[in-house]
């Protein structure tokens, strides 16, 4: 779920409104909240129905985000997202389709496609099934709309581009695939397991502690060399992450090795490695190069990209000014 980059204080806007001496449902006039120049206008009665479909996001910026999105995307570049993102020019073309199966794909990765669990978690709630989609599909379509003007805004600048093909075929376009027995300078179970969830900056070790992991790390290596197979010293594959986790030097020594020869011990952050390269992959970016392109437009949005649309839109709809006017009646 996306979260709102607007001031938490902006919650208080409902507060600050004047009371109302009759009911916002019945015949009369109605409060106008918020009138931008821009022709955006949202009443009382809008922002109460819109409080029943939004849950984490029930504040009156947050159904101005959901307005300006909407007037955004009506006028977007649908060739051009279709071509950056073919998928989300068509899911933009049919919302309501594209909406009832992006509820339904939610529902069954959150409940395991189990419809009576689904239905008791929205009893648990206190909401009816129809009242659950509804927040969904609030949600979902802001979701699927922000990503759009995402792509349509980025740029495919070479350094942008280069990053993506780094993160795709490894650095330089070097892919490294090895195994490696780890012997810790001090007992890390998760570390020796890949765990990568793990702090990456262990504390201090003492020469001593340093030494006895060397001898072991020694003794290994010998074994290795001498025919023994790694997995049968209790060693793994390096897993994903593991050139953050060990730190760069061991990266690059990782990097420089030949296929199949046994190397090591090799020094760590964290302790020594006895490794086998198994495959080395290169990759030439200008052989990739529109692969990368495709890649780069269909990553998720960040946070950052999100907050500078919504950033964007906010200021030139006037709807930032506004909201902090209301903010100080």
């Amino acid at each position: 779920m996306f979260r709102s980059s607007v001031p938490v204080a902006l919650a208080l806007v409902l507060a600050a409104s004047p009371p109302r001496a009759q009911d916002p449902t019945a015949p009369g006039p109605d409060l106008v909240l918020i009138d931008l120049d821009a022709g955006l206008r949202i009443t009382e009665s809008e922002y109460r129905a819109f409080l029943r479909t939004a849950v984490g996001g029930a504040r009156l910026d947050e159904l101005v985000w959901d307005r300006l999105l909407a007037r955004a995307v009506r006028s977007v570049d649908l060739a051009l997202l279709a071509q950056r993102g073919p998928a989300l020019a068509e899911a933009l073309r049919a919302p309501e389709l594209e909406l009832e199966r992006r509820i339904r794909t939610r529902i069954a990765t959150d409940h395991g496609g189990d419809g009576d669990r689904w239905r008791a978690h929205v009893a648990s709630l206190g909401r009816t099934e129809a009242e659950e989609r509804a927040i969904l599909g609030t949600e979902l379509l802001r979701e699927l709309r922000s990503t759009a003007l995402v792509v349509l805004a980025r740029d495919p600048d070479e350094l942008a581009l280069r990053r993506t093909f780094e993160q795709r075929f490894g650095r330089d376009g070097l892919r490294v695939a090895a195994e490696h027995r780890f012997v810790p300078y001090r007992v890390e179970p998760e570390v020796e397991r890949g765990h990568e969830g793990h702090d990456h900056s262990p504390e201090p070790v003492d020469d001593a502690a340093r030494a006895a992991a060397r001898a072991k790390a020694d003794e290994l290596a010998t074994r290795a060399r001498a025919g023994t197979a790694l997995e049968a010293l209790g060693g793994e594959p390096l897993r994903e992450g593991w050139d953050q986790l060990y730190g760069a030097d061991f990266e690059d020594a990782v990097r420089a090795l030949a296929v199949d020869s046994i190397a090591g011990p090799l020094a760590s952050r964290r302790g020594w490695h006895v490794v086998r390269v198994r495959q080395r992959t290169l990759t030439r970016y200008d052989d990739v190069r529109d692969e990368v392109e495709r890649a780069y437009f269909a990553s998720p949005p960040t946070l950052g990209e999100l907050r500078r649309v919504r950033e964007r839109l906010f200021a030139e709809s006037g709807a930032t000014q506004a909201l902090a006017e209301r903010l100080r009646r």
